[in-house]
């Protein structure tokens, strides 16, 4: 039987199994997959600035890295570009426009997810519905 040892930190507890430290894993299970960027993003840069307000689209890369994490222990992946939207409309036509450049579209919400779901692992888009949808109309 391999010797277990756990590892804990502040808000996860997981064990490794290894024979000794010639085998012991240099990656952790939080690192994010290494999967290939999908579409064409400069594409999808410049059709969210020909369509909407500059004000809407962010690549600054504070408000990218913010989008890239969650409250998880997951290493943060970062999008591409960051749209605010103001109305279901320009939700709908910001994903024609990303369905166009062949890229991912991640929802962002309040980024309180625990599992990672805000991590754009092929780069893309984040729509964040916080910052101006968030009124319930009818």
């Amino acid at each position: 039987s391999l010797p277990v040892q756990v590892v804990k930190s502040n808000r996860l507890t997981f064990e490794r199994c290894f024979a000794s430290t010639a085998d012991y894993p240099t990656r952790s299970r939080l690192d994010p997959p290494k999967l290939p960027r999908r579409g064409d993003h400069e594409k999808l840069k410049k059709l969210l600035l020909s369509s909407f307000l500059k004000s809407q689209v962010s690549t600054a890369p504070a408000v990218l890295h913010a989008h890239g994490k969650d409250e998880s222990l997951h290493i943060p992946v970062e999008p591409d570009v960051v749209f605010f939207p103001t109305s279901t409309e320009e939700v709908a036509e910001a994903m024609l426009l990303a369905k166009e450049a062949d890229c991912c579209v991640i929802p962002f919400g309040a980024g309180t997810s625990l599992e990672g779901h805000v991590a754009a692992l092929q780069g893309g888009l984040s729509i964040d519905m916080s910052a101006h949808m968030n009124k319930i109309i009818q």
